[in-house]
């Protein structure tokens, strides 16, 4: 019996062809952090990760945006513990605890746990904060994002809620213009988010995908072509971007490079990927656990690049293929591990991210 891929999760109320999208952009998640200094041999090619670098974080505000639904503050400040803040915190203390001593020992670095605790609840996605947990900072950008755009939505004006998403933009680039340091929990790239939150819940609510969907074959590759080709100059013209850092490079190039590749990769998944098969079906596996592979990233690459080290072979595809075996060894460990408690029980759902 074939299954139609795009169908609903009665489970978790969201499609399936969204959660490949994630699977997809969270691979190249994976394959940009590769940026090793004192192994140059195994450093992501440079261009690739400006590519990389150039889109990823906005695509997952867009994904966000485009599954957000209408609540109050209080709402979603409760979705978003249960959610985002749950996980980080707990993934954020087993780093902690566990992982950062034994990647300080190899490392043959100090350990200041104290300043990593801080760097915790501040939220500061950099390696003297948080070490090697340092992608963790999206959850806590995303949720500051969600609450600051659900307390935009409701003004009743929508020319006041657009002027609001407008400032919100306006006001991180002049916090990286400026050279401004991180606020906590990421509150300036936050405001960046908020603008890729409207842009995806804008798609859902036009029906741009269905659209897309009912144009010619001919039509489709054009468009695909010419958003692929627009989407690519800008992020090869515009500087390096990178959200943890609130820096952005020319807001205009940026967006529209942000926006081009985040449509490409959505239209490809909703309308082709419809078939159940190996490759969608691991790809949407890795998108619905995008915050244990966040959450264990860096600790992989590390593992990664001491087995290269220490066996001297190996470039950056070797490195890269290592970590996602790792990774994937990992969560499947890991979920097996907990599923001895049973899928009831509680420590169950509450690891279970």
């Amino acid at each position: 019996m074939s299954t139609n891929f795009r169908q609903t999760d009665r489970q978790t109320d969201r499609q399936t062809w969204i959660d490949v999208c994630r699977g997809i952009v969270i691979v190249l998640v994976v394959l940009g952090h590769g940026e090793f200094r004192d192994f140059p041999i195994l450093a992501l090619p440079s261009m690739v990760q400006h590519f990389i670098f150039g889109f990823h974080m906005p695509f997952f505000f867009i994904i966000s945006g485009y599954l957000y639904k209408s609540v109050s503050v209080a709402t979603m400040a409760k979705k978003a513990w249960h959610r985002y803040l749950i996980p980080y915190f707990i993934l954020s203390f087993i780093n902690l605890c566990i992982i950062g001593p034994i990647c300080a020992y190899f490392d043959c670095e100090p350990y200041p746990i104290f300043d990593y605790f801080c760097g915790i609840i501040y939220s500061c996605g950099q390696e003297y904060m948080m070490y090697v947990w340092v992608p963790l900072w999206f959850l806590t950008g995303l949720t500051s994002s969600l609450l600051i755009y659900t307390l935009i939505c409701r003004a009743k004006n929508h020319r006041m809620r657009i002027a609001c998403i407008i400032l919100c933009a306006l006001y991180a680039k002049a916090l990286d213009f400026l050279g401004a340091l991180k606020l906590p929990w990421n509150i300036d790239t936050a405001c960046m988010g908020v603008l890729f939150l409207a842009i995806g819940q804008t798609v859902r609510q036009k029906n741009i995908m269905d659209k897309f969907d009912r144009l010619g074959i001919f039509k489709r590759i054009c468009l695909l072509t010419v958003v692929l080709c627009i989407g690519s100059f800008s992020i090869v013209n515009n500087r390096f971007v990178d959200f943890n850092s609130n820096t952005y490079g020319n807001l205009i190039l940026m967006i529209l490079g942000s926006c081009c590749l985040s449509f490409f990769i959505m239209a490809i998944c909703h309308k082709c990927l419809n078939g159940a098969n190996i490759v969608t079906r691991g790809l949407s596996y890795l998108g619905r656990h995008t915050i244990y592979i966040i959450g264990f990233d860096y600790f992989s690459g590390r593992v990664a690049t001491y087995i290269l080290n220490t066996y001297s072979f190996g470039d950056w595809f070797i490195r890269f293929c290592i970590k996602m075996m790792l990774l994937i060894v990992g969560m499947r460990l890991w979920y097996f591990i907990i599923g001895l408690l049973g899928k009831n029980s509680k420590i169950y759902k509450l690891l279970s991210f």
